[in-house]
C-alpha cells in the first residue's frame, strides 16, 4: 500500500527531481516507510511506500524489471500474489523479492494489458515501458484505490491523491462548476470520471490508460459484470455453500500480511460477518496468519455514542462475546469536529463528501493506528452488492410485476412490512420504476422541482446554467440497469455509491497510514452474487438473505436476524445545531468563497427554521458548509 505520482512532459521540458520531492512529500501520510523516484529526462515517477508485504528493502519503488526496460510505481495490494507467483517462475522470471509489487511487474511482461485479469485485489499503478515509451495505467475491478490524472496535451500528471498534482506548476487549481451543480442539486460525489478541481480526472472502476510519445491517451474498461445473467439453480443448499466458500477464501486471502491485523466491526451483518469469519482463521489450525500479528485476541474498532439511537454496542458486545476480540471503541463529537478537526479530515479527503459519518471513520482509523494496526478488514461494499439498504425493496417489487408474478409480489410485499417496515408508502416508488421511461422523465421533472429545496439557494446563473445536466443525468439513472434489482446494485456499485465510499474510506485510512480491505469486494464473489435470481438478496422480506443463510451456526441469531440498520450514522442534526453560530458566521462572511454558488442570505434565512425541524433533512446544510470550508482549505 503506497501512494505514487508521475510526470511525463511530452514537450520535451525536462522533469526535476525537486518536484517528484515537493509531490511524494505531500502524500508521505500514504507511505511513510520508504521513498524513491526516477528521473529520466522528462519523465518522472515517484513512490511512497507503506510498508505490508515483504518489509525488508527489497519491495523499493520505482520497482524495475532485470533489464530496466520496465518500471513499476504501485498502490495496493494482489492478495493471490503467491499463486501467481509459481507460474511467472516457470516462465522464466526470476523474483528478488517476497512482494506482490515484484508479481504485479513481472506479470505485465508476460501478459501485457491482460494481467489485470489474473489480480484478485485492489491497486492502482503506472508502469513506465521504456521500450515502447509508453504509460500504462490501470485500476482495479471497483476502484478501490484512486488513481487521478491532468492531461493538456503537453504535460501527464498523476497522483494517488489530487493534492500532489496540485504541485505542478502547469496545472491550474480551478473548482468544477459541474462538481459542484452535482454535489449540491443531486447529492452526487463521484459517479464518473470528473473530480471537484476543473482538468483533472480520476481513472474509473476497471479502466486501464495508456498514454504513448506522440501524445496519443486511450482509456479502456477491462472488466464488467454481467447483472442480467442468472444461473439456473434447483440446489439453494449447494448455491448458499459455495457463496460461503467464497466469502471465507475472500477474508483469508485479506489477512496476509506481515504487519498487524485488525478488523472494522459496528455490530451490522457484514463487519460482524467478517469479524467472526477472521477469528475462525486466526486462530485455527490452517489460518495462515502469524499468530504475532494479531496477538492474543483479534483487535476489533468501532465507533460508539452516548445516544442510543446510534449506538450499536449491544450488538458489537454479542459479537465480542462469541469471539473473545478485544475491543476499541471510539466516541466521535461533533464539537470536535468543528473545533480541531475538520480542517484536517478536509485536506484529507481532498474534495466534498456527502455527511459527517466520514468522521465516525476518521476517528476508527485514528483509533487503529494508535493500536499499532495497520491493516483493517471492514465490510464496505456490502450493502450494495446485498442490496442492504431500504431502497432496494421498490426495484424487486416492480421486477416482479414486470414479470406477471403477482403471486410472489404480494409474498414480498407483506413480508417487507412485517420486517422492514416496508409498506404502502412504497408503493408509489414501484409505480413510478414500472413506468415508460419518458413518463418517468416528466414525473422526475414535476417531483423534483416540487420537492427539492436544494436548488433554492444556488446562484441563478449557476443554476441555468446546468439545468441540463440535471435531466441527462436522470436519463442515465433511469436507463435499463434500473429496471431490475440487480440492475440497481450494478449502478450502485460502479457509479452512484459505492465509488464515493471507497473514496472517503482510502482518505480517512491512509491519512493514518493504514491499510483498509474490503472482503465482499473480491471480483469472484461479486460476480457469484450477480450470477443469482434476485430472491438471493432480498427473501421474504429479509435483505443480504444468502449472507444470513450463509453465516448460519456461525453468527449469533440476534446479530444475523437484525432487521435495523444503523452503519456509520452520527448524531449530525445535534451536531450542526450544537455549531449553529459557527455555521451563521460562515456564512455571514463578506469573503464567502462559495457566493459564485450559492446565495448566502437565502442559507443564512433558512438555518434557524432547517435546525429548528425536527424533520428536516439537514444534509444540504452540512453540503453548503462543507463546499465552503473546502474551498477555504484549498484557496479555491
Amino acid at each position: 500500500m503506497c501512494g505514487i505520482v508521475g510526470v511525463w512532459h511530452l514537450n520535451k521540458e525536462p522533469v526535476h527531481h525537486q518536484l517528484l520531492q515537493r509531490m511524494t512529500d505531500c502524500i508521505r501520510h500514504r507511505g511513510p516507510d520508504d521513498e524513491g523516484h526516477l528521473v529520466e529526462n522528462n519523465l518522472g515517477l515517484g513512490s511512497r511506500r507503506l510498508s505490508i508485504i515483504d518489509l525488508s528493502p527489497a519491495g523499493h519503488m520505482p520497482m524495475p524489471n532485470q533489464d530496466e526496460t520496465v518500471w513499476l510505481v504501485y498502490n495496493g495490494e494482489v492478495y493471490n500474489y503467491q499463486e501467481l507467483a509459481g507460474p511467472l517462475s516457470a516462465r522464466g522470471y526470476q523474483f528478488h523479492s517476497k512482494t506482490d509489487t515484484e508479481v504485479v511487474l513481472h506479470a505485465y511482461e508476460a501478459y501485457g494489458p491482460d494481467c489485470l485479469n489474473y489480480f484478485n485485489g485492489m491497486w492502482a499503478f503506472a508502469v513506465w515501458d521504456r521500450n515502447r515509451r509508453q504509460l500504462f495505467c490501470a485500476i482495479d475491478r471497483f476502484g478501490i484505490k484512486p488513481f487521478h490524472y491532468y492531461f493538456d496535451g503537453q504535460r501527464f500528471v498523476f497522483g494517488s491523491e489530487i493534492k500532489s498534482i496540485l504541485l505542478h506548476p502547469g496545472v491550474p487549481k480551478q473548482v468544477s462548476p459541474q462538481a459542484v451543480y452535482d454535489y449540491l442539486a443531486l447529492t452526487h460525489i463521484n459517479y464518473n470520471d470528473q473530480t471537484f478541481f476543473s482538468g483533472i480526472k480520476r481513472l474509473p472502476p476497471a479502466h486501464y490508460l495508456t498514454l504513448d510519445a506522440a501524445g496519443n491517451l486511450s482509456v479502456k474498461r477491462w472488466w464488467d459484470l454481467n447483472f442480467e445473467s442468472k444461473l439456473d439453480l434447483t440446489n439453494r443448499i449447494k448455491t448458499i455453500e459455495r457463496f460461503a466458500e467464497l466469502f471465507r477464501d475472500s477474508v483469508r486471502l485479506r489477512l496476509r500480511s506481515d504487519v498487524p491485523v485488525g478488523t472494522c466491526l459496528s455490530g451490522g451483518l457484514d463487519s460482524s460477518s467478517i469479524v467472526t469469519i477472521a477469528n475462525e482463521l486466526m486462530f485455527g489450525d490452517n489460518g495462515g496468519i502469524d499468530p504475532e500479528l494479531v496477538g492474543r485476541q483479534q483487535k476489533t474498532f468501532s465507533a460508539c455514542y452516548d445516544d442510543a439511537r446510534f449506538d450499536e454496542r449491544p450488538f458489537i458486545e454479542t459479537i465480542l462475546a462469541k469471539t473473545g476480540a478485544e475491543a476499541n471503541y471510539v466516541f466521535p463529537n461533533g464539537r470536535q469536529l468543528f473545533e480541531v478537526d475538520m480542517p484536517h479530515l478536509i485536506w484529507h479527503q481532498e474534495e466534498p463528501f456527502g455527511s459527517t459519518s466520514i468522521y465516525a471513520q476518521w476517528n476508527v482509523m485514528r483509533r487503529t493506528a494508535e493500536r499499532g494496526v495497520k491493516v483493517l478488514l471492514d465490510g464496505q461494499g456490502g450493502d450494495e452488492l446485498l442490496a442492504g439498504y431500504t431502497k432496494y425493496p421498490p426495484f424487486l417489487l416492480q421486477e416482479l410485476i414486470r414479470r406477471g408474478r403477482a403471486d410472489l409480489f404480494l409474498r414480498e410485499f407483506y413480508a417487507l412490512r412485517a420486517i422492514q417496515k416496508i409498506g404502502f408508502s412504497s408503493l408509489p416508488a414501484v409505480a413510478y420504476l414500472t413506468l415508460p421511461r419518458w413518463l418517468r422523465s416528466l414525473v422526475s421533472d414535476f417531483g423534483w422541482w416540487a420537492n427539492h429545496h436544494a436548488v433554492d439557494v444556488l446562484q441563478d446563473d449557476f443554476k441555468q446554467e446546468f439545468e441540463r445536466h440535471r435531466r441527462v443525468l436522470a436519463g442515465e439513472s433511469q436507463a435499463k440497469f434500473q429496471q431490475s434489482l440487480a440492475g440497481k446494485s450494478y449502478s450502485d456499485i460502479t457509479a452512484f455509491v459505492l465509488p464515493a465510499l471507497l473514496r472517503y474510506e482510502d482518505r480517512n485510512s491512509m491519512a493514518f497510514s493504514i491499510e483498509a480491505r474490503v472482503p465482499f469486494l473480491d471480483y469472484r464473489l461479486v460476480e457469484f452474487v450477480f450470477s443469482l435470481p434476485p430472491d438471493y438478496r432480498l427473501y421474504n422480506g429479509w435483505s443480504k438473505w444468502i449472507l444470513r443463510q450463509a453465516m448460519m451456526k456461525i453468527l449469533p441469531e440476534q446479530v444475523r436476524w437484525r432487521r435495523d440498520k444503523i452503519g456509520f450514522a452520527t448524531p449530525q442534526r445535534l451536531w450542526l445545531q450544537t455549531a449553529q453560530a459557527d455555521i451563521q458566521e460562515v456564512f455571514s462572511d463578506n469573503r464567502l468563497r462559495s457566493s459564485r454558488f450559492i446565495k448566502s442570505r437565502q442559507v443564512l434565512a433558512r438555518l434557524d427554521n432547517y435546525l429548528a425541524a425536527p424533520a428536516m433533512d439537514l444534509s444540504e446544510v452540512w453540503r453548503w458548509l462543507n463546499l465552503e470550508l473546502w474551498m477555504r482549505r484549498f484557496e479555491l
